[in-house]
């Protein structure tokens, strides 16, 4: 999953929110530097990426993108179920996405004290540009693209994404919405274990 994605699974909650964000960036040493709200946010976050890489439906749709985007076609994958996602909103988060969206906007400024500089930057820039309402169009799509292709070994592997999407939404768009039920009740049974523990 990708950052809207991991907004949404925090349920509102501040401190998962900012952990969900912080979880790609920080490593298992940083942890004793965060809050065990925000820490429980990171295990959340690599809870829901474990589960997302083994689904049997995610696995499947990863087969339609890997003949032409090859090992990118998981992270392709993340970045179309954000899509999506922003386009079925209503139908998986009570709260409108707008509202949602400047909550976890204002969480993660909230934050930034704790985050290193370029993890500061990204979040920033996010902010600015709005990443997260974008994902719902294809212009915000492309550009989620163009920044990825700077970034990677195997630019090349990308090249046709977006033709890619608008080809196989329908089939992504049916296994995303028997998918992602099952992510939101994992997340939920996540959080309410980690809440027993602490």
């Amino acid at each position: 999953m990708n950052y809207l994605a991991h907004a949404c699974l925090s349920f509102g909650k501040p401190a998962y929110l900012v952990g969900n964000f912080l979880g790609d960036f920080v490593k298992n040493r940083d942890l004793a530097y965060l809050t065990p709200e925000i820490v429980a946010g990171v295990r959340l976050h690599r809870s829901i990426d474990t589960f997302t890489d083994k689904h049997p439906l995610i696995l499947e749709a990863n087969k339609l993108l890997y003949p032409l985007h090859r090992k990118y076609a998981g992270v392709l994958m993340d970045i179309f179920c954000d899509h999506l996602l922003a386009k079925a909103w209503n139908d998986f988060c009570q709260k409108p996405m707008r509202s949602y969206i400047n909550e976890a906007y204002t969480a993660y400024q909230d934050h930034e004290f704790l985050m290193q500089d370029p993890v500061r930057q990204r979040m920033q820039a996010m902010v600015a540009d709005d990443w997260l309402w974008h994902y719902g169009d294809i212009q915000g799509i492309e550009k989620t693209l163009y920044y990825l292709a700077r970034r990677v070994s195997q630019p090349t592997w990308l090249e046709g994404a977006v033709d890619t999407l608008q080809r196989e939404e329908q089939s992504i768009s049916d296994m995303f919405a028997s998918f992602f039920p099952d992510l939101i009740l994992h997340a939920q049974e996540t959080i309410l274990q980690n809440e027993a523990k602490s």
